[in-house]
C-alpha cells in the first residue's frame, strides 16, 4: 500500500498541474485490499461514487450560492438517486462525500476534474501493485487443510478398526466434532483461496489446482459423513457380535488405506497415484466381500442388519475416492458454504 501510494503521488505530479495531488494516494489507501478482486470492487465503488457526486453537483449547484441549503439539497439528491438505483451502500456514501467536497472547493479551478482523474489514477496504480508485489495466494493453505482432513479420516477409520478388534464402543461425538471443525476450516481456506486468485492474471495457474482441491474436498466431505455413520454403527452394535471374526476390522483397515491413497492422489494427481488408489480400492472390496460372505453363512439377522449397514458405508467411501481429480471441474465453493450454514 505504501509503495502504491508513493508511486501514485509521483505519477500524478507528472500529469496534474498542481503541487498537491493528494487524491491519488488517498484513492490507493481507501481502495487497497488484501486481494486483487476486492481491490477492484473497492475501486469501482469509489470511482462510481465520485463520478455520481460530481454529476449531482453540476446539475444542482450550477449558478447557486454555496450554502447550507445548497449542500443539503445536493446531498439529498445524490443519496436519493443512488438509493433509488439500488447502488451499493459504499457508492452511496461516496456520492455524499464527493458532493460536500466538490461544493466546499467550488472556488478551486478544475477541482472536480482533478478529483476524478487522481482517484482513477490511484485506483489503477493500487491494482497494478496489488497484482505484482507479493499477491496473496491462498491455494497452499487450502491444500494443506484438505490433506489434513484426509489424514484425519484415515486415522479415524484405523481407530475404529482398533475399537472393533477390542470390542470397545468408540465414542461418536469426538469423531463427528473433529471432522466438522476440520471441514469448516477447509471450506473457509478454499473460499479465501478462490478470492485470492480471482481477477489476478498472475495466479491463474492456481485456479486449475483450486478446481481439483474443490472436487477433492467435496469427496472428502461425503467420506466424512460415512465415517460418522460407521462410528455410530459400531457404537450401536448389539452385544456379542464379533467384528474380528466377521473380518470387519480388516475391511476398516483396507478402507483407511484407500483414503491414504486418495490423499496421495490429491497431493500429486498423476497416473501413478490414481493407479495406487485403484489397487487399494480393489483390495478393500475383497475385504468387504470376505466379510459379507461370512455374514451370509453364519450371521444372525441382527448381525446381518448391523454389520451390513457398516459395510454399505464402507462401500460408499470406496466410490468417493475413485474420482479422477484431473477430469472434474470444481464445484462452486459457495454451495458448500451455504450447506454448512455460512453466510
Amino acid at each position: 500500500m505504501s509503495l502504491a501510494a508513493g508511486l501514485a503521488w509521483y505519477l500524478a505530479l507528472l500529469v496534474v498541474p498542481h503541487q498537491n495531488p493528494y487524491f491519488a494516494p488517498l484513492a490507493v489507501v481507501i481502495t487497497f485490499q488484501a486481494t486483487v478482486a476486492d481491490t477492484v470492487a473497492k475501486a469501482w465503488y469509489r470511482i462510481a461514487g465520485i463520478a455520481g457526486g460530481v454529476a449531482v453537483c453540476l446539475l444542482i449547484s450550477h449558478g447557486l450560492h454555496v450554502g447550507a441549503v445548497t449542500v443539503g439539497l445536493a446531498v439529498l439528491v445524490g443519496v436519493a438517486l443512488s438509493t433509488a438505483l439500488h447502488l451499493d451502500p459504499q457508492i452511496t456514501s461516496q456520492v455524499g462525500v464527493t458532493v460536500v467536497m466538490v461544493l466546499a472547493s467550488s472556488s478551486t479551478p478544475h477541482y472536480a476534474e482533478y478529483r476524478i482523474f487522481e482517484s482513477l489514477l490511484g485506483a489503477v496504480v493500487g491494482l497494478v501493485v496489488n497484482a505484482l508485489v507479493m499477491p496473496p495466494n491462498g491455494v497452499p493453505l487450502a491444500e494443506k487443510r484438505i490433506l489434513a482432513i484426509a489424514d484425519l479420516l484415515a486415522a479415524s477409520l484405523l481407530n475404529l478398526s482398533h475399537a472393533a478388534q477390542s470390542a470397545r464402543r468408540a465414542s461418536v461425538q469426538p469423531i463427528a466434532r473433529e471432522i466438522e471443525v476440520r471441514m469448516r476450516s477447509a471450506f473457509q481456506a478454499l473460499r479465501a483461496a478462490e478470492a485470492s486468485t480471482k481477477l489476478n492474471p498472475f495466479l491463474q495457474t492456481g485456479r486449475a489446482r483450486l478446481s481439483q482441491l474443490a472436487v477433492a474436498l467435496g469427496e472428502l466431505e461425503k467420506v466424512g459423513i460415512q465415517v460418522r455413520g460407521i462410528a455410530r454403527g459400531l457404537h450401536d452394535l448389539a452385544p456379542g457380535i464379533d467384528c474380528c471374526q466377521a473380518g470387519l476390522d480388516d475391511a476398516l483397515k483396507d478402507t483407511a488405506a484407500c483414503v491414504v491413497a486418495f490423499r496421495r492422489a490429491v497431493a500429486n494427481p498423476s497416473d501413478e497415484t490414481f493407479q495406487l488408489v485403484a489397487v487399494a480400492v480393489a483390495e478393500a472390496r475383497m475385504s468387504q466381500v470376505d466379510c459379507l460372505s461370512y455374514l451370509k453363512e453364519t450371521a444372525s439377522l441382527t448381525e446381518l442388519r448391523d454389520l451390513g449397514a457398516i459395510l454399505a458405508d464402507l462401500d460408499r467411501i470406496l466410490t468417493e475416492v475413485c474420482v479422477d481429480l484431473r477430469n472434474h471441474r470444481g464445484r462452486v465453493v459457495v454451495d458448500h458454504l451455504i450447506a454448512y450454514g455460512y453466510d
